[in-house]
Protein backbone atom coordinates (compact mmCIF):
# COMPACT_ATOMS: atom_id res chain seq x y z
CA UNK A 1 0.00 0.00 0.00
CA UNK A 2 2.61 1.94 0.71
CA UNK A 3 4.47 2.24 -2.51
CA UNK A 4 1.22 2.55 -4.54
CA UNK A 5 0.61 5.82 -2.46
CA UNK A 6 4.42 6.88 -3.26
CA UNK A 7 3.73 6.43 -6.66
CA UNK A 8 0.25 8.08 -7.10
CA UNK A 9 2.17 10.91 -5.30
CA UNK A 10 4.70 10.64 -7.80
CA UNK A 11 2.41 10.74 -10.93
CA UNK A 12 0.41 13.87 -9.26
CA UNK A 13 3.85 15.94 -9.08
CA UNK A 14 4.50 15.11 -12.21
CA UNK A 15 0.89 16.65 -13.38
CA UNK A 16 1.60 19.97 -11.79
CA UNK A 17 4.74 20.28 -12.62
CA UNK A 18 3.54 19.82 -16.30
CA UNK A 19 0.46 22.54 -16.02
CA UNK A 20 3.81 24.96 -15.40
CA UNK A 21 5.48 23.41 -18.49
CA UNK A 22 5.35 25.13 -22.07
CA UNK A 23 5.65 22.39 -24.15
CA UNK A 24 8.30 22.23 -26.80
CA UNK A 25 5.66 21.15 -29.25
CA UNK A 26 3.32 24.24 -28.94
CA UNK A 27 6.11 26.44 -29.48
CA UNK A 28 8.76 27.21 -32.12
CA UNK A 29 11.47 25.83 -30.85
CA UNK A 30 14.19 28.85 -30.59
CA UNK A 31 17.71 28.71 -31.17
CA UNK A 32 18.92 27.69 -27.25
CA UNK A 33 16.55 24.65 -27.64
CA UNK A 34 18.81 21.77 -26.29
CA UNK A 35 16.07 19.34 -25.74
CA UNK A 36 17.56 17.07 -28.24
CA UNK A 37 21.29 17.25 -27.33
CA UNK A 38 23.10 14.67 -25.36
CA UNK A 39 22.97 15.59 -21.33
CA UNK A 40 24.75 14.12 -18.59
CA UNK A 41 23.99 14.52 -15.46
CA UNK A 42 23.37 12.99 -11.85
CA UNK A 43 20.32 10.67 -10.26
CA UNK A 44 19.31 9.35 -6.96
CA UNK A 45 16.53 8.33 -5.50
CA UNK A 46 15.13 5.00 -2.80
CA UNK A 47 14.83 1.58 -3.24
CA UNK A 48 12.52 -1.09 -1.66
CA UNK A 49 14.18 -4.10 -1.87
CA UNK A 50 13.57 -7.73 -1.19
CA UNK A 51 14.42 -11.12 -2.68
CA UNK A 52 12.34 -14.39 -3.70
CA UNK A 53 13.25 -18.16 -3.73
CA UNK A 54 12.73 -20.83 -5.92
CA UNK A 55 12.97 -23.27 -3.38
CA UNK A 56 9.23 -23.61 -2.01
CA UNK A 57 10.30 -24.56 1.55
CA UNK A 58 12.19 -21.17 1.54
CA UNK A 59 9.53 -18.65 -0.30
CA UNK A 60 7.21 -19.91 2.33
CA UNK A 61 9.65 -18.31 4.91
CA UNK A 62 7.39 -14.93 6.25
CA UNK A 63 10.10 -12.09 4.60
CA UNK A 64 9.66 -9.04 6.11
CA UNK A 65 10.84 -5.85 4.95
CA UNK A 66 14.55 -5.25 5.50
CA UNK A 67 14.43 -1.60 8.16
CA UNK A 68 17.21 0.00 8.95
CA UNK A 69 17.05 2.83 11.35
CA UNK A 70 16.99 6.61 10.76
CA UNK A 71 17.60 8.22 13.85
CA UNK A 72 18.55 6.76 17.35
CA UNK A 73 17.58 8.48 20.40
CA UNK A 74 19.38 8.00 23.86
CA UNK A 75 18.00 7.25 27.08
CA UNK A 76 19.05 6.35 30.47
CA UNK A 77 17.51 3.43 32.56
CA UNK A 78 18.83 2.42 35.92
CA UNK A 79 22.03 4.46 35.29
CA UNK A 80 22.53 2.51 31.90
CA UNK A 81 22.69 4.99 28.52
CA UNK A 82 21.30 3.15 25.60
CA UNK A 83 19.34 4.33 22.58
CA UNK A 84 16.43 3.54 21.24
CA UNK A 85 15.19 3.00 17.46
CA UNK A 86 12.81 6.36 16.50
CA UNK A 87 11.98 5.42 12.74
CA UNK A 88 13.04 2.80 10.77
CA UNK A 89 13.06 3.01 6.82
CA UNK A 90 12.33 -0.12 4.63
CA UNK A 91 13.92 1.76 1.69
CA UNK A 92 17.51 2.66 0.50
CA UNK A 93 18.78 5.28 -0.98
CA UNK A 94 20.42 4.94 -4.45
CA UNK A 95 22.44 7.66 -6.25
CA UNK A 96 24.85 7.68 -9.87
CA UNK A 97 25.38 9.21 -12.87
CA UNK A 98 24.33 9.15 -16.49
CA UNK A 99 24.24 10.45 -20.07
CA UNK A 100 20.88 10.96 -22.02
CA UNK A 101 21.70 9.98 -25.82
CA UNK A 102 19.22 10.91 -28.70
CA UNK A 103 18.72 8.40 -31.31
CA UNK A 104 15.89 9.82 -33.07
CA UNK A 105 12.68 11.64 -31.80
CA UNK A 106 11.33 8.96 -29.85
CA UNK A 107 14.18 6.57 -28.85
CA UNK A 108 17.11 7.49 -27.17
CA UNK A 109 19.77 5.23 -24.50
CA UNK A 110 20.82 6.75 -21.55
CA UNK A 111 23.54 4.42 -19.92
CA UNK A 112 23.81 4.86 -15.94
CA UNK A 113 26.62 3.74 -13.20
CA UNK A 114 24.67 3.30 -9.74
CA UNK A 115 25.31 2.80 -6.22
CA UNK A 116 22.44 0.26 -4.84
CA UNK A 117 21.68 -1.21 -1.73
CA UNK A 118 19.98 -4.64 -1.74
CA UNK A 119 18.77 -7.24 0.79
CA UNK A 120 16.43 -9.09 2.50
CA UNK A 121 14.57 -10.16 6.15
CA UNK A 122 13.27 -13.38 7.15
CA UNK A 123 12.03 -14.79 11.34
CA UNK A 124 11.08 -18.13 11.85
CA UNK A 125 11.36 -20.86 13.67
CA UNK A 126 13.34 -23.77 12.39
CA UNK A 127 12.94 -27.07 12.73
CA UNK A 128 14.94 -27.37 16.55
CA UNK A 129 12.33 -24.69 17.44
CA UNK A 130 14.67 -22.17 17.12
CA UNK A 131 13.54 -18.51 16.60
CA UNK A 132 15.70 -17.48 13.94
CA UNK A 133 16.12 -14.05 12.50
CA UNK A 134 18.15 -13.37 9.71
CA UNK A 135 18.91 -10.54 6.85
CA UNK A 136 21.52 -9.57 4.63
CA UNK A 137 22.41 -6.24 3.23
CA UNK A 138 24.38 -5.81 0.25
CA UNK A 139 25.83 -2.71 -2.03
CA UNK A 140 26.75 -3.03 -5.36
CA UNK A 141 27.69 -0.65 -8.05
CA UNK A 142 25.62 -1.49 -11.11
CA UNK A 143 25.85 -0.91 -14.98
CA UNK A 144 22.80 0.14 -16.32
CA UNK A 145 21.96 0.60 -20.15
CA UNK A 146 18.32 1.26 -20.48
CA UNK A 147 16.73 1.49 -24.20
CA UNK A 148 14.07 4.53 -23.56
CA UNK A 149 10.95 5.25 -25.62
CA UNK A 150 9.84 9.05 -25.80
CA UNK A 151 6.06 9.66 -26.15
CA UNK A 152 6.44 13.38 -26.84
CA UNK A 153 2.10 14.20 -26.97
CA UNK A 154 0.79 17.43 -27.34
CA UNK A 155 1.53 18.82 -23.71
CA UNK A 156 3.27 15.80 -21.99
CA UNK A 157 6.66 13.86 -22.71
CA UNK A 158 6.05 10.08 -20.80
CA UNK A 159 8.07 7.13 -21.79
CA UNK A 160 9.20 3.71 -21.36
CA UNK A 161 12.05 2.27 -21.05
CA UNK A 162 14.20 -1.44 -20.29
CA UNK A 163 17.73 -2.01 -19.62
CA UNK A 164 19.97 -5.08 -18.32
CA UNK A 165 21.34 -4.15 -15.34
CA UNK A 166 25.11 -5.64 -14.46
CA UNK A 167 26.37 -5.39 -11.30
CA UNK A 168 29.09 -6.07 -8.86
CA UNK A 169 28.73 -6.58 -5.31
CA UNK A 170 31.09 -4.24 -3.47
CA UNK A 171 30.58 -5.02 0.33
CA UNK A 172 27.61 -5.35 2.89
CA UNK A 173 26.79 -7.57 5.78
CA UNK A 174 24.66 -10.39 7.29
CA UNK A 175 23.08 -10.54 10.66
CA UNK A 176 21.20 -13.39 12.19
CA UNK A 177 20.15 -14.33 15.86
CA UNK A 178 19.19 -17.21 17.16
CA UNK A 179 17.04 -17.92 19.95
CA UNK A 180 14.96 -20.62 22.42
CA UNK A 181 12.45 -19.60 25.07
CA UNK A 182 13.81 -15.53 24.59
CA UNK A 183 17.70 -16.97 25.61
CA UNK A 184 20.21 -16.48 22.73
CA UNK A 185 22.03 -19.02 21.32
CA UNK A 186 23.95 -17.80 18.38
CA UNK A 187 24.74 -13.74 17.45
CA UNK A 188 26.43 -12.72 13.96
CA UNK A 189 25.81 -9.12 14.51
CA UNK A 190 27.45 -7.74 10.83
CA UNK A 191 29.51 -10.98 8.92
CA UNK A 192 30.86 -9.20 6.12
CA UNK A 193 29.96 -10.12 2.73
CA UNK A 194 32.64 -11.76 0.48
CA UNK A 195 32.69 -14.36 -2.34
CA UNK A 196 32.06 -17.03 0.31
CA UNK A 197 28.62 -16.26 0.86
CA UNK A 198 27.15 -13.87 -2.07
CA UNK A 199 27.87 -13.78 -5.61
CA UNK A 200 29.86 -11.21 -6.21
CA UNK A 201 27.98 -10.62 -9.64
CA UNK A 202 24.07 -9.15 -10.08
CA UNK A 203 22.32 -9.40 -13.39
CA UNK A 204 18.85 -8.32 -13.80
CA UNK A 205 16.35 -6.40 -15.62
CA UNK A 206 14.95 -3.17 -15.05
CA UNK A 207 11.49 -1.76 -16.66
CA UNK A 208 9.44 0.85 -16.03
CA UNK A 209 8.16 4.32 -16.78
CA UNK A 210 8.65 8.22 -16.74
CA UNK A 211 8.16 11.63 -17.69
CA UNK A 212 10.70 14.22 -19.04
CA UNK A 213 10.76 18.39 -18.77
CA UNK A 214 13.00 20.01 -20.37
CA UNK A 215 13.47 23.65 -19.05
CA UNK A 216 15.41 26.63 -21.27
CA UNK A 217 16.34 29.19 -20.12
CA UNK A 218 18.46 32.57 -21.54
CA UNK A 219 21.59 31.24 -20.33
CA UNK A 220 21.44 27.47 -20.20
CA UNK A 221 19.17 24.47 -20.81
CA UNK A 222 18.27 21.76 -18.05
CA UNK A 223 16.99 18.55 -18.01
CA UNK A 224 14.99 16.29 -15.57
CA UNK A 225 12.83 13.23 -15.76
CA UNK A 226 11.01 11.50 -12.62
CA UNK A 227 10.49 7.55 -12.91
CA UNK A 228 9.20 4.39 -10.93
CA UNK A 229 10.67 1.14 -11.98
CA UNK A 230 10.59 -2.33 -11.43
CA UNK A 231 13.96 -4.34 -11.04
CA UNK A 232 13.76 -8.07 -11.71
CA UNK A 233 16.88 -10.29 -10.85
CA UNK A 234 18.12 -12.91 -13.33
CA UNK A 235 21.18 -14.42 -11.41
CA UNK A 236 21.25 -16.67 -8.31
CA UNK A 237 22.47 -14.65 -5.50
CA UNK A 238 24.17 -17.75 -3.11
CA UNK A 239 27.42 -18.41 -4.00
CA UNK A 240 29.01 -21.03 -5.68
CA UNK A 241 30.96 -21.90 -2.43
CA UNK A 242 27.18 -22.07 -0.30
CA UNK A 243 26.03 -24.29 -3.25
CA UNK A 244 28.46 -26.92 -3.81
CA UNK A 245 28.65 -27.33 0.04
CA UNK A 246 32.36 -25.92 0.33
CA UNK A 247 31.18 -23.46 2.45
CA UNK A 248 27.79 -23.66 4.55
CA UNK A 249 25.19 -21.17 4.97
CA UNK A 250 25.44 -19.21 8.12
CA UNK A 251 21.98 -20.71 8.96
CA UNK A 252 22.78 -23.88 8.64
CA UNK A 253 19.84 -26.55 9.12
CA UNK A 254 17.14 -23.69 9.02
CA UNK A 255 17.64 -22.03 5.60
CA UNK A 256 19.27 -24.27 3.13
CA UNK A 257 20.67 -23.20 -0.59
CA UNK A 258 18.56 -25.08 -2.93
CA UNK A 259 17.16 -23.30 -5.16
CA UNK A 260 17.97 -19.62 -6.18
CA UNK A 261 18.07 -16.54 -4.57
CA UNK A 262 16.30 -13.69 -6.71
CA UNK A 263 16.60 -9.65 -6.09
CA UNK A 264 13.57 -7.97 -6.60
CA UNK A 265 12.95 -4.01 -6.09
CA UNK A 266 10.62 -1.19 -6.70
CA UNK A 267 12.55 2.16 -7.58
CA UNK A 268 11.64 5.67 -7.59
CA UNK A 269 14.20 8.21 -8.95
CA UNK A 270 15.00 12.15 -10.09
CA UNK A 271 17.09 12.23 -12.31
CA UNK A 272 18.94 16.21 -13.47
CA UNK A 273 21.08 17.08 -16.53
CA UNK A 274 22.49 19.56 -18.07
CA UNK A 275 22.32 19.09 -22.32
CA UNK A 276 26.46 19.33 -23.68
CA UNK A 277 25.49 21.77 -26.74
CA UNK A 278 22.44 23.00 -28.52
CA UNK A 279 20.37 21.14 -30.59
CA UNK A 280 20.13 22.86 -33.52
CA UNK A 281 22.98 26.09 -33.64
CA UNK A 282 25.31 26.28 -31.32
CA UNK A 283 26.56 28.56 -29.01
CA UNK A 284 27.62 31.47 -31.46
CA UNK A 285 24.78 31.01 -34.06
CA UNK A 286 23.60 34.73 -33.70
CA UNK A 287 26.58 36.45 -33.03
CA UNK A 288 26.51 37.93 -36.70
CA UNK A 289 23.11 39.20 -35.91
CA UNK A 290 24.14 40.70 -32.46
CA UNK A 291 27.17 42.33 -34.08
CA UNK A 292 25.02 44.13 -36.50
CA UNK A 293 22.74 45.15 -34.28
CA UNK A 294 25.28 46.68 -31.84
CA UNK A 295 27.00 48.37 -34.72
CA UNK A 296 23.70 50.48 -36.15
Amino acid sequence: MKKIVMISLLLALCGTMQAQYRSPLKTKRNKNDRSNAISIGVKGGVNWPYMDFTDPNLAQLPHKPLYDTLFLFPQTINGTRSYKDTLLLSFKPMFGVFVDIPLNEHVSIAPEIMYVKRGMRTNYMNRDGLNVDHSIRSQSVDLRVPLVFNFKLETLQPYAFVAPDFGLVSGGNIQQTVMKNDTLLVSYDSLAINASNMNPFHFSVLGGVGMRFNFNFNKFSMLMKIEAAYNYGIMDTFSKMEHDGTTPPVNVNAYNTTGKRLTRGLECCISIGIPLKFAEKDACSNFKDLYYYNKD
